[in-house]
């Protein structure tokens, strides 16, 4: 007897396997692969399914019910499930996101044009205000947002970890003036 499928809404114990674009990947009871965000590799973790295609499955990690030792508390409040779409590696030590990088760089190098290399991600010294490009938006508040994980759904962050200081006014100055120019517009 097969497993239903699970659709989203639904949790499930996962374990996680290894690192991949759009989260870590395990499988859920049907077999089915599933990218779970916020997880690492190694991890046992309860998650919610989100979505559910005919190949794969997303969802993102509740609860981590056996944590990998490369895992830290994210320095940003809004990394994380519900939070927004960006920083998906926060809850993992800085060399574990190296690794994580260099793997899916390696794998995309093998599989998409087939070069076998080892691959060396360099890291900044300071994780914070190291962002050098950043979409942001501004929600109907004037507050700095960034989009929900593969949503149009606005998260507004205050302060955000990513950019600077003086980045992350001069985009709310800039969104301001476009949001007052629209609606006169408009």
């Amino acid at each position: 007897m097969t497993s239903p499928t699970p659709v989203p809404g639904d949790v499930e114990v996962v374990r996680v396997e290894r690192p991949a674009s759009g989260g870590a990947v395990g499988r859920l009871s049907d077999g089915r692969v599933v990218f779970v965000r916020h997880a690492l590799p190694g991890e046992l973790v309860r998650a919610v399914v989100v979505e559910r295609t005919s190949r794969f499955a997303r969802a993102d990690a509740l609860e981590i019910l056996e944590a990998s030792a490369e895992r830290v508390t994210p320095p940003c409040r809004y990394a994380g499930a519900g939070g927004c779409g960006g920083c998906d590696l926060q809850h993992a030590s800085v060399p574990a996101q190296t690794s994580w990088k260099a793997a899916l760089v390696g794998e995309h190098l093998r599989r998409i044009a087939g070069i076998t290399r080892d691959v060396r991600v360099e890291t900044f010294p300071a994780p914070q205000g190291s962002r050098t490009r950043l979409r942001c938006a501004v929600d109907d508040e004037g507050r700095l947002s960034l989009r929900s994980v593969r949503s149009h759904e606005l998260v507004a962050v205050d302060p955000c970890w990513l950019p600077t200081e003086l980045q992350a006014r001069k985009r709310i100055y800039i969104s301001r003036k476009l949001r007052r120019c629209s609606e006169r517009l408009g």
